[in-house]
């Protein structure tokens, strides 16, 4: 987690409570919040050079913003909106730290989570590009919730309960990200172990998502790695009936998620949030990837 190895891959077609979290959403979006132009330091490298952005600091329930941005501060409270809709606070409070919308021209990084270098307590930093995101019509809210539960479960995978960052390469007896080394009960060592280790997985040139890929991968960018794989799962394990079969290896992926019932239980909480953006639960259907998603993380490839 501590070094960042930013890596865009082009991927084609993407997509796609407790009442305590009910209250302090609702209470969030009452509360005054402050706009301010500020230059700082710990902007990710990705987004801080000539690109504009707002920064939404989630402790403190505020805005920061460059002047430059501010003509596009409803938009980036529209997504936020989405943002708290879809996802239930307790999911990432004391988790996420900061939450960014980005702009620029020709931009092609869609979205991205890294763990931020400024906290001390392991907090993660996530952020989405503007212009990826129609606010009026389905599909551009169905992309938008697509990458945002993406994006999450990146975090919910990589985080340190889940790998420990204090181990060396050298010294993991497991596998090893860039994050840390895997816990041998995380949930993506179990999906490296099961999908990944010893098998050939890695597509190498891929151009095309037809026949033996498509049976072993829910999308083309699920190629990439085994950490981009496990997260396109999730999202299909969100948004998608539990497969009546698991004959190809794609399904098995998805029912893989079934073994663990805090994921179950997350997974029922997300779709009761699915009414707020007027979409049926099951969107998925006939969806096999999409080529032009960028996504970055600090997570190394295998």
């Amino acid at each position: 987690m501590r070094n960042l190895l930013f890596i865009l891959f082009l991927l084609g077609f993407l997509l796609l409570g407790c009442e305590s979290d009910s209250e302090s959403v609702a209470n969030e979006q009452t509360d005054e919040e402050s706009e301010k132009n500020f230059e700082v330091t710990d902007v990710p490298s990705v987004i801080e050079n000539g690109v504009t952005y707002a920064r939404r600091i989630l402790a403190e329930n505020s805005w920061e913003m460059k002047a430059s941005y501010e003509n596009k501060f409803s938009d980036v409270e529209k997504i936020f909106d989405a943002f708290q809709k879809l996802i239930p606070k307790k999911y990432y409070d004391g988790i996420l730290n900061y939450w960014y919308v980005y702009g620029g021209e020709d931009l092609s990084t869609l979205g991205f989570v890294t763990g931020d270098e400024t906290s001390d307590k392991g907090e993660w930093i996530m952020a989405l590009y503007d212009q990826t995101y129609d606010q009026v019509s389905e599909q551009g809210y169905r992309e938008l919730i697509y990458t945002m539960v993406h994006e999450y479960f990146h975090i919910h995978t990589l985080n340190d309960k889940q790998l420990n960052p204090n181990i060396e390469e050298s010294a993991c007896d497991t596998h090893y990200l860039a994050e840390g080394c895997a816990n041998v009960a995380s949930f993506i060592h179990a999906f490296y172990t099961k999908f990944w280790e010893g098998k050939e997985t890695k597509v190498e040139g891929a151009s095309e998502f037809t026949g033996t890929q498509a049976d072993r991968f829910l999308t083309y960018y699920a190629m990439t790695n085994h950490a981009e794989d496990i997260a396109e799962s999730f999202t299909f394990f969100i948004f998608r009936d539990r497969p009546l079969s698991t004959t190809l290896i794609a399904d098995q992926k998805i029912d893989f998620f079934y073994s663990y019932p805090d994921l179950v239980t997350l997974r029922s909480d997300f779709r009761k949030n699915f009414d707020s953006f007027d979409l049926e639960s099951d969107r998925l259907d006939g969806y096999k990837g999409k080529k032009g998603k960028v996504c970055i993380h600090s997570h190394a490839t295998f």
